[in-house]
């Protein structure tokens, strides 16, 4: 072969790559990972409400239990700089009995906060910091999810878990469509904060979140009795403690 030719064919064989590699850049797809941050959006202006039912069982209430039923409404507020330098978001929270308008009522505020550096969701709930979500978003994912606090105080009584004190949160699903009252979401994910149970103590804790929602439901026992030896199944033996449970019942992303 002369140079000539030579020249020629390698010519032809590097068009051919090129037009190899240009064809395979078409047909490769960009890879953007849902990291799942969606189920936790946090967006100023956006509202939900919930429909909230609460069972309190005390020696402070007449035949020691106490039935509670209201509206709950949570609106993203402000952003701001929190106490560790991060971009943090107000929640602000308005709690009804009647049909009181929403404007009328002082909230209380809570706030929420997307730690980049261990990729979580916190929240703040009073004076207590939960990490609600860990990310990336997977099945059987784990992470202490009360690890700012060593066990819930209510009414003056320490109701740890049955274990220990820090709750285990993990995902039981992921992606799975779920309807709550009225609404269906496409994708939800549950995460189970705490379920487990001995002679004296009952807690069991879940919460599920909707993609582009939020949080849609939630349900909580934290039960605690005096009587070791009492053969009735919880909470009909429970001397303190509360159940509290939580359905979405309107929103705006």
């Amino acid at each position: 072969m002369t140079d000539k030719n030579m020249k020629n064919y390698s010519i032809y064989i590097l068009i051919a790559l090129l037009s190899i590699l240009a064809a395979c850049k078409v047909g490769v797809e960009e890879y953007n990972p849902d990291y799942g941050h969606d189920y936790f959006p946090m967006q100023q202006g956006a509202w939900i409400e919930y429909a909230v039912d609460s069972t309190i069982y005390s020696a402070f209430v007449d035949n020691g239990v106490a039935l509670h039923s209201g509206e709950l409404r949570e609106v993203y507020g402000e952003t701001f700089t929190d106490n560790l330098g991060r971009t943090a978001i107000t929640v602000a929270r308005y709690w009804r009995t009647d049909n009181t308008p929403w404007t009328n009522i002082t909230p209380t505020i809570w706030y929420a906060v997307f730690n980049k550096d261990s990729s979580t969701i916190e929240r703040m709930e009073g004076d207590r910091r939960f990490i609600k979500l860990a990310f990336p978003v997977r099945q059987n994912k784990t992470w202490l999810g009360n690890s700012y606090f060593y066990a819930f105080d209510y009414d003056g009584i320490s109701l740890p878990s049955c274990d220990s004190d820090e709750w285990n949160y993990s995902y039981t699903s992921v992606g799975v469509p779920a309807t709550v009252g009225v609404f269906s979401f496409a994708e939800t994910l549950t995460v189970q904060q705490q379920d487990c149970e001995n002679n004296i103590h009952r807690t069991y804790s879940t919460e599920t979140y909707a993609k582009g929602v939020g949080l849609i439901s939630l349900e909580q026992w934290v039960l605690e009795a005096n009587d070791s030896s009492d053969p009735r199944s919880w909470p009909d033996k429970a001397d303190r403690g509360h159940v509290v449970t939580m359905r979405v019942i309107g929103y705006q992303e």
